[in-house]
């Protein structure tokens, strides 16, 4: 049964993410700004002093401080945000490619991202995007609701993470009508950290065997006949490795961390392996 594939992802995920957390420094340092924890704001908190300027609010200027040091201060304080994990899994058909365990896989890291939020003491919610986003997890530490994958996934409609300060963590193998660096964009807007899992099965990197073959298009289930030789190889690894370098420049260039994982590797490990998302700087030790 589906649901009985998913669970099981879902419990293999949990298991294999128990004694990690996000990295959320290493996330944010690829993103412009601070933390969004020390960014000054309107909270009671109170974070340090700096000199009066013109134009500040003159109720921020403690006179206490003036009249001990004869120098303007303003008092800052640390901005009340409540910054979330937003953690979205592509959910278009060449996520769960037959055949092969990359929609467990898929699975399986989003259920690892969830658990490694909650344990840094965030609120993670995680969607699949097909049309839109559509939560499957109501932002507690429960993420038991996945119902599958369905039909294309349209990234470039998605919206900015909220509220600000958030992590957005997207799930795919970016396949999508969109250049990668318009879907690294769109999916950078409006969030503090953004963090790509850029997962890929053997099917979708390494040139098929030779002989007469019957290809069908995951998305559009249109079937083609094929002779492969050592041309089409060649012609596919090479149209393979400039897709990899082509999401990997897209991410340099946006400032979105990116970890690449092969299904059948990440899946065929008990525990799974997340060694690759702790190299790239995605999660850390608990």
């Amino acid at each position: 049964m589906q649901t009985d594939r998913w669970n099981n992802a879902i419990a293999r995920g949990r298991a294999a993410a128990e004694h990690t957390r996000l990295a959320f420094s290493h996330l944010a340092g690829r993103m412009p700004g601070a933390d969004p924890f020390e960014q000054p704001g309107d909270s009671l908190e109170f974070m340090d002093y700096r000199e009066y300027e013109p134009g500040d609010d003159i109720r921020r200027i403690d006179w206490r401080a003036f009249a001990r040091s004869d120098r303007l201060v303003v008092r800052r304080h640390v901005r009340e945000v409540s910054p979330c994990v937003e953690i979205i899994v592509d959910g278009s058909a060449s996520m769960d490619l037959p055949g092969t365990p990359k929609g467990e896989a898929a699975i399986a890291v989003a259920a690892a991202l969830h658990a490694a939020a909650t344990s840094a003491g965030r609120t993670a919610r995680v969607s699949r995007f097909v049309e839109r986003p559509e939560p499957v997890s109501d932002g507690s530490a429960r993420f038991d609701r996945f119902p599958g994958f369905e039909s294309v996934a349209a990234l470039s409609l998605l919206h900015p993470a909220t509220p600000a300060g958030s992590t957005r963590l997207l799930v795919s193998d970016l396949m999508t009508a969109d250049a990668a660096e318009v879907v690294c964009r769109r999916l950078a807007q409006g969030a503090h950290a953004v963090g790509l899992v850029h997962l890929l099965s053997h099917e979708d990197v390494e040139a098929p065997p030779h002989g007469a073959r019957r290809l069908v298009d995951a998305e559009t289930r249109r079937e083609v006949e094929v002779e492969i030789d050592e041309m089409v190889r060649r012609r596919f690894s090479s149209r393979v490795a400039a897709f990899r370098e082509e999401v990997a420049a897209a991410c340099r260039r946006t400032g979105v961390l990116r970890c690449e994982l092969i299904a059948e590797h990440l899946w065929a490990g008990e525990p799974l392996d997340l060694s690759a998302l702790a190299r790239a700087g995605v999660l850390g030790a608990a």
